[in-house]
């Protein structure tokens, strides 16, 4: 039976959209990580969305070009390593682990650091945040793409002094965390939201396309505000997941 289709999308770009977003949810990766799985063949592509052989392969072209497939010649179709990175899951305890990574396997592009007013809508958020801030602006790409615009906020008085000609941390947290403070607490809030220009430079994507946002809270032991901190993301390059283990009765 032909899926649904959406006439004022193309054919091609329908079903390109579709295997993207199964190669995205790891559809084809190999079990406990092993060899990936190859797609269906062109002409089991063209019977499952009843099109022809070179409506297909409009759409392989299109994955294929932006790296999330690889063709090869008599052996099939296959998702790329990049694709195995779209994904992340983590336990909720093990932020800190997160951030590890994100230092280790994103490049970073500072775009502002500096000592500031705190933003009113921080208030709204955390009214007792205090009222002077660091704020830390950057760019966190993999593989020259931009994948995450984020916007870190500490309260001031955590901070002695922000030297410009110093070179900015890649995390608040893991900063302070090596001086003794330490995040006990994260309150997390994910949500969708549309880029507007400023941010669709940044992450190299269309005005208006729907992007992932994420705001974190976190406190220490005492409750008090460690960061704030915001982040969007293109969900074309990455999605969050969450593993929660429940405590015994």
């Amino acid at each position: 039976m032909p899926r649904s289709r959406h006439k004022l999308v193309a054919l091609h770009h329908q079903i390109y959209l579709t295997l993207r977003n199964e190669l995205i949810r790891g559809h084809y990766r190999g079990a406990n990580g092993g060899a990936p799985l190859p797609l269906p063949a062109e002409n089991e592509l063209a019977a499952q969305f009843v099109v022809s052989r070179v409506t297909v392969r409009r759409a392989l072209a299109a994955l294929e070009q932006e790296g999330l497939i690889v063709r090869r010649h008599g052996a099939g179709t296959f998702a790329t390593p990049m694709s195995s990175y779209l994904r992340r899951v983590r336990d909720a305890e093990s932020l800190y682990d997160e951030l590890s990574d994100l230092i280790a396997g994103y490049q970073q592009e500072v775009l502002a650091y500096r000592r500031m007013e705190t933003p009113e809508f921080i208030h709204n958020h955390a009214g007792d945040f205090g009222p002077e801030c660091v704020y830390l602006n950057s760019v966190s790409k993999r593989d020259d793409l931009p994948v995450h615009l984020n916007h870190h906020y500490v309260p001031a008085h955590l901070l002695a002094s922000v030297d410009r000609r110093s070179r900015p941390p890649a995390s608040f947290l893991m900063m302070l965390q090596e001086r003794g403070i330490q995040a006990r607490t994260f309150e997390l809030n994910i949500s969708c939201t549309a880029a507007d220009l400023e941010t669709a430079t940044q992450l190299d994507v269309q005005g208006g396309i729907p992007l992932l946002a994420a705001r974190r809270i976190a406190r220490d032991a005492q409750g008090r505000i460690v960061e704030y901190f915001e982040v969007l993301t293109r969900p074309d390059l990455f999605s969050y997941g969450f593993r929660f283990n429940a405590k015994p009765r």
